[in-house]
């Protein structure tokens, strides 16, 4: 998601609490204006008082000009160096006159910067802005920026103001309006839907998505944002392949002007298509195809984000490649620690949740616990109600293997229930291979309520569906003379009882690494990726009749 926002209360940033450091230029300008207007108070641009370029375009016109389209192009690094030759410029001009036109262009670097993922320093310089001009021409982005990282502070989301959502959701593709004025309701209805997402609100969430991407208009770059939002939104109700399409079509704009979220979501999506069809080679191009924007544009949390999807794909035999990439994103996260919230922050969520992936389909149960502790404080932290549902079912995949049901089925339950209010089925489907198990175990014990029940009976079916439909193209399926031997069988079992490689491995009286080898084979065999497959298959194939 690119610079989406909506109408936020922001007292941490506008206010007597002190503002997060902003770029050296605004600093230098700030003493250089305190200076020229004799004091301290700088008082915001009137729109009523006469400006010196009136009825005149001026050579600091331009610079303004190309400077925007330089952001509005991700051609980040010459903004920079067009910003100093705008500020030279400005020098000896009149007071009234250099603060509106300054406005401007710290306007337009809080929006490069946001861009840039460095929300702190965007907020800063948006607010800057702000207090120039509050009614300037790019006064309305200036505040999506600051209200934009008031949310990746981790603020109390709010989806705006109702009367003024319901007015851009009314507003017409067809009246007359400047750029500027349809990017600000695009970028306005978008962040809406995304808080709306984040809280669970999933019906309200899609209506504001689509009514932003009718306001950006079919082909035009405006469409990346709320594109790629309800790309998201539809996935995790379980549409694929509508999210999919959507996603393709709109993938030349969101590659080219999306933002970190924007691209990050939309790769991980496609990653997951792909492998849900059983297409590891797609999945895993779509993943370095995102790293290769993420590395070009300096985005260490996109970055981040698709390493943990490379985790989540990985079985057994990818041991190796996944303590690898887990250690990229250790560095990462140690690299970046900001000392606020801001987006930046969600690297390290991102972490917590590479290690639990690998705890997952790895059977590396090492460092689990700190792990979900940590990612349910960052994520409690964000208030992202979304996120947190995810940890509770993860923590009931961490306790199933640990052998404890009863808490593991009280997590799950909870899960469920979430999802049933929601639609937010996809979590489950993409679950850790434990998932399926737990579900049949649940219904074995009953007790839950009417609507309940019928939901995870459902939610029990597709998961068998999937299984079903699960070999991997280039793998063999099971033949009379590649039965099962009696030990991988009893491995098999053990699988099916939750157990982690390491207690197998006890049990077995065997080191664990020979019970990674019995693993690698089974799944040969039976032509499948994931234990819950695996036991699946074999049920019904019989191979686990004692």
């Amino acid at each position: 998601m690119t610079l989406s926002a909506v109408v936020l209360p922001t007292p941490a940033l506008r206010g007597p609490t002190p503002l997060p450091p902003g770029p050296p230029r605004l600093e230098r300008y700030s003493a250089a204006a305190r200076a020229r207007d004799g004091g301290d108070n700088v008082e915001p641009f009137r729109p009523g008082a006469r400006v010196l370029d009136a009825g005149r375009p001026s050579a600091i016109d331009r610079v303004i000009r190309q400077v925007w389209r330089g952001v509005r192009s991700l051609s980040l690094p010459n903004v920079g160096e067009s910003i100093s030759d705008a500020e030279r410029r400005l020098v000896g001009e009149d007071a009234s006159y250099t603060k509106h036109k300054l406005a401007d262009l710290l306007a337009i670097q809080a929006i490069g910067l946001a861009l840039e993922d460095d929300t702190l320093s965007a907020s800063a310089a948006a607010d800057q802005s702000l207090r120039y001009d509050s009614c300037g021409k790019f006064s309305r982005l200036a505040e999506l920026v600051v209200r934009f990282g008031a949310w990746k502070a981790g603020a109390a989301p709010a989806s705006g103001d109702a009367a003024t959502m319901q007015a851009l959701e009314t507003t017409g593709s067809g009246r007359p309006a400047s750029p500027n004025v349809v990017l600000a309701d695009v970028l306005d209805l978008t962040l809406a839907a995304a808080i709306e997402f984040s809280t669970l609100g999933v019906s309200s969430a899609e209506r504001l998505a689509r009514c932003a991407l009718r306001r950006a208009g079919s082909g035009t770059a405006m469409s990346a944002s709320p594109a790629a939002t309800l790309g998201l939104i539809l996935y995790e109700q379980g549409s694929v392949q509508a999210a999919e399409t959507l996603l393709r079509t709109h993938l030349d704009a969101i590659r080219s002007v999306g933002g970190v979220d924007c691209v990050a979501h939309t790769y991980a999506i496609l990653a997951r298509t792909a492998a849900s069809r059983g297409d590891r080679a797609a999945a895993l191009a779509a993943l370095n195809e995102g790293r290769d924007i993420a590395e070009a544009r300096g985005w260490p949390r996109m970055l981040a984000a698709m390493l943990a999807e490379r985790i989540r794909l990985c079985g057994p035999g990818d041991e190796r490649r996944a303590e690898a990439w887990l250690l990229q994103v250790a560095n990462l996260a140690a690299r970046h620690r900001p000392q606020t919230r801001c987006a930046r922050s969600e690297i390290a969520v991102h972490l917590a949740m590479a290690q639990i992936y690998s705890c997952l389909n790895l059977g590396a149960a090492q460092g689990s616990r700190p792990a979900l502790a940590k990612l349910r404080h960052d994520v409690w932290l964000g208030q992202d109600l979304r996120a947190f549902a995810w940890v509770s079912l993860a923590e009931a995949q961490l306790l199933w293997q640990e052998g404890d049901e009863a808490q593991s089925l009280v997590r799950l339950t909870e899960t469920l229930r979430v999802a049933a209010t929601t639609g937010l089925r996809q979590q489950l489907m993409d679950a850790g291979p434990s998932t399926p198990l737990m579900i049949d175990r649940l219904l074995q014990i009953g007790g839950l309520e009417p609507e309940l029940l019928a939901f995870t009976i459902c939610m029990a079916e597709s998961l068998q569906r999937a299984a079903e439909a699960s070999p991997r193209p280039g793998r063999r399926t099971t033949r009379d003379d590649e039965s099962l031997t009696p030990r991988e069988c009893a491995v098999l079992r053990l699988i099916g009882e939750g157990r982690t490689n390491k207690a197998i491995a006890q049990l077995q009286g065997v080191a664990p690494e020979t019970v990674k080898t019995h693993i690698k084979h089974i799944f040969l065999k039976l032509g499948v990726e994931r234990r819950a497959q695996a036991v699946s298959k074999a049920e019904r194939l019989g191979l686990l009749a004692s």
